[in-house]
């Protein structure tokens, strides 16, 4: 009874904590996911994007919450992924307290952090403006534990584990990376003491799992595609290495803008130094198992992103947990090795280098969430300037505005994520994109036709004033149509 109230009061302290890093997402946010959603409806939707790429359990939330006012789903499902968030970092936190127990409070409090670095790392908080954030989290949370149950072989280890990846690859399988990574360095940590026969079973054993989760998510989008699976899957594996070789650099070094450039590759460096220097037994040896965690995090990431076709590619943090998860993953290593002891002086310097850690991620986090709801609200203050006008013609002329014609050209394009002028981190591939119908039906609550603007309309009002428009933006409006065009 005890522990459980000792647990469930270390969930609401890492929940609230969470909440407060996040805050800025506590509030109705719109991805160009949401938007297409939202113009297409839901049935569609799931149709076209989840089913087809054999994220089920995505498609079934969006069949669940097709009453629901969308604001209101958005805040609930991003408080049940921190929810589960939450719980995840809890679950790590007892599998590590199973490598090696906690002697004192210090030491237990150690182990929440460790799990919570890795969970919540710098590249997951890319999940968090997508609806579907609850799904992304349950599949990485049932990585997690199929992981644990195939390393530990408790009693049915393997159906457990099979269906745990199961799940989590029809939940999204952009996380399956998560299973071989965690796997793989539960087996360098190696606490069991398994010898090389066993070690090569188990991971016989992890390949048998694995590969039973893709094949049949594999069957169910052939079944679903009718064998069309090259929109949403490549099979151009030769230009998708490509296309990770010139991504390299922002991957590793840059961290895809989702931290401080070469941040998390100085820790490294750091945590690396203070044990090459100190006089630890078996320093080869540790240090040669540190990079391949090292190792083992960066090529699960880049694994993933084989599947991804080259025409869609783009720099995704929720593609690279693993590599976000990296320096949580040489801190279960290092405590399950007992090289985390608040005696030793060197064991000091890298409990130093943890919370250090923590609070540059906690601050990145927070930077990343704030720009992105600023992002936000430059969208919103754009849609009621133009509801401004819309509002006024309908009250001059006595006629409703019910469709609207809109064109844009660069640079002036809804910003969606204002990460391009985070000071902290900037991310590389900021999403912009322009305006339809959904804008007014999100910001403004206005269901409104979107129609295409023919070439007359727009070399009659547009085409001549090009360069001396106010705000970069010009509205005309004839009779029921509003045409819009932004420069």
């Amino acid at each position: 009874m005890k522990k459980n109230i000792k647990r469930l009061r270390i969930i609401l302290l890492i929940l609230i904590f969470s909440l407060i890093v996040t805050h800025n997402f506590l509030y109705p946010h719109y991805t160009i996911d949401t938007m297409e959603m939202v113009n297409n409806g839901y049935k569609q939707y799931t149709q076209s994007k989840f089913f087809q790429d054999g994220r089920i359990c995505s498609g079934i939330l969006l069949y669940l919450i097709q009453g629901v006012d969308i604001d209101y789903a958005i805040i609930g499902l991003y408080i049940i992924g921190i929810i589960i968030m939450c719980l995840t970092v809890m679950y790590l936190y007892g599998a590590i307290k199973k490598l090696k127990s906690p002697k004192n409070k210090i030491e237990d409090v150690i182990i929440i952090l460790i799990s919570y670095i890795t969970i919540f790392n710098f590249m997951y908080v890319d999940n968090l403006q997508f609806i579907e954030f609850p799904v992304i989290a349950t599949s990485i949370l049932l990585y997690i534990v199929g992981a644990n149950n195939l390393y530990n072989r408790n009693k049915n280890y393997i159906i457990k584990a099979v269906i745990c990846v199961l799940i989590a690859t029809f939940c999204y399988q952009g996380n399956i990376g998560v299973f071989i990574s965690y796997y793989l360095v539960l087996q360098v940590i190696n606490n069991k003491n398994y010898n090389k026969a066993d070690r090569r079973r188990n991971c016989f054993q992890a390949l048998i799992v694995l590969c039973s989760a893709i094949t049949l998510n594999l069957i169910f989008i052939a079944i679903y595609t009718k064998g069309n699976m090259t929109s949403r899957l490549s099979l151009n594996i030769i230009q998708s290495i490509k296309t990770i070789f010139l991504n390299l650099y922002s991957i590793i070094f840059e961290s895809i803008g989702l931290f401080p450039k070469y941040i998390q590759i100085i820790f490294i460096f750091f945590i690396l130094g203070i044990i090459y220097y100190s006089k630890v037994e078996k320093k080869k040896t540790i240090l040669m198992k540190i990079i391949v965690i090292i190792f083992i995090s960066i090529i699960t990431s880049l694994i993933i992103c084989l599947t991804v076709p080259y025409s869609t590619y783009r720099l995704y943090g929720r593609i690279f947990f693993t590599i976000g998860a990296m320096i949580g993953y040489i801190y279960i290593f290092l405590w399950s090795s007992n090289l985390i002891n608040v005696k030793i002086q060197f064991s000091k310097l890298l409990l130093g280098v943890l919370i250090i850690y923590f609070v540059v991620q906690t601050i990145s986090i927070i930077s990343y969430c704030y720009y992105y709801r600023k992002g936000q609200l430059i969208d919103k203050r754009i849609m009621e300037e133009i509801n401004i006008q819309i509002k006024d013609y309908e009250e001059t002329s006595g006629i409703t505005i019910t469709k609207f014609a809109y064109i844009a050209k660069e640079p002036y394009m809804f910003i969606i994520n204002h990460q391009d002028k985070n000071p902290i981190c900037k991310k590389s591939s900021n999403l912009k994109m322009t305006i339809n119908s959904a804008f007014f039906k999100l910001w403004l609550k206005k269901d409104i036709e979107q129609i295409v603007m023919e070439d007359e309309i727009y070399d009659m009002y547009f085409k001549y004033e090009e360069n001396n428009l106010e705000n970069n933006q010009k509205v005309i409006f004839d009779k029921d149509i509003m045409y819009l065009v932004t420069y």
